[in-house]
């Protein structure tokens, strides 16, 4: 099985042919991609309705990090921790709220392996 995604469709592809993607999988997809660390520099910080707020310094599995939040005009917001020597991104993290149960959900994904020692 192949998955494509273009724009906000994505459809799979088998030995039975084409056919559009299952709507939870692809609204997780959408979600992610909205809320990566790629979309937030390229796309979040563009926009001058952006609100960008340093938190300081916290741990991060026993490593010093940079946190780093953005919220923008849809009030959505992207919290990432970045290294505090080199500066670059360990983890990022948003919440959602789940249409079926209405409930928080937080979706927090390392984004490099952090150096051991």
């Amino acid at each position: 099985m192949v998955e494509f995604f273009e724009g906000s469709e994505g459809w799979e592809v088998t030995y039975r042919g084409k056919k559009p993607m299952d709507k939870e999988i692809l609204d997780d997809f959408l979600r992610r991609r909205d809320h990566s660390i790629e979309t937030a520099v390229k796309v979040w910080l563009k926009d001058p309705n952006t609100i960008l707020v340093y938190e300081g310094q916290h741990l991060a599995e026993r490593h010093l990090a940079e946190q780093v939040t953005l919220i923008s005009a849809q009030n959505e917001a992207i919290t990432i921790l970045m290294d505090a020597q080199t500066h670059l991104p360990l983890r990022r993290t948003f919440q959602w709220r789940d249409p079926l149960y209405k409930d928080k959900n937080t979706d927090a994904r390392r984004v490099r392996q952090l150096p051991s020692g």
